[in-house]
């Protein structure tokens, strides 16, 4: 996947409340930052040739919507994940991504998301874009505040 010189637009996922909120518009900097680093571009939705769309969330899992039991201990689980679209492809009615990736972190406590999120975009980006469909584990060391 070459993304090199590709253009791109930020479109937030129409179904979660978090497009426009301060902490959507902080994420959306730190990922734009890692795409300029690989060659992209951001520009107006109207001029791009890649629409990016992403989502973050605490989950719910079996168990309850805090957390999932285990081992009387209770788990957080934090995902993040974004999509790459081909515009043209969008266009035509084709709403299959050409790039998906998605990252995942369970937590002993849970901790608010300004405090994981920046790392898990950091995961996001390691080796990136990597190969569409394939699963890594990846470890991020946290500053000594966050673990």
């Amino acid at each position: 996947l070459s993304l090199k010189g590709k253009s791109y637009a930020f479109s937030p996922i129409k179904k979660n409340n978090q497009a426009g909120d301060l902490s959507y518009n902080y994420y959306s900097n730190l990922i734009a930052k890692h795409l300029n680093d690989y060659g992209m571009h951001l520009t107006s939705k109207e001029k791009a040739n890649i629409i990016v769309e992403y989502s973050y969330f605490i989950g719910e899992s079996e168990g309850n919507s805090l957390g999932v039991r285990a081992n009387k201990n209770i788990l957080y689980p934090y995902h993040l994940i974004m999509r790459l679209y081909d515009k043209n492809n969008l266009s035509t009615g084709n709403s299959e991504p050409m790039y998906q990736v998605s990252v995942q972190t369970v937590r002993k406590k849970r901790q608010p998301l300004f405090q994981i999120l920046p790392y898990m975009i950091k995961a996001l980006f390691d080796d990136f874009p990597g190969e569409n469909g394939t699963m890594r584990s990846i470890k991020v060391k946290l500053d000594a505040t966050n673990s």
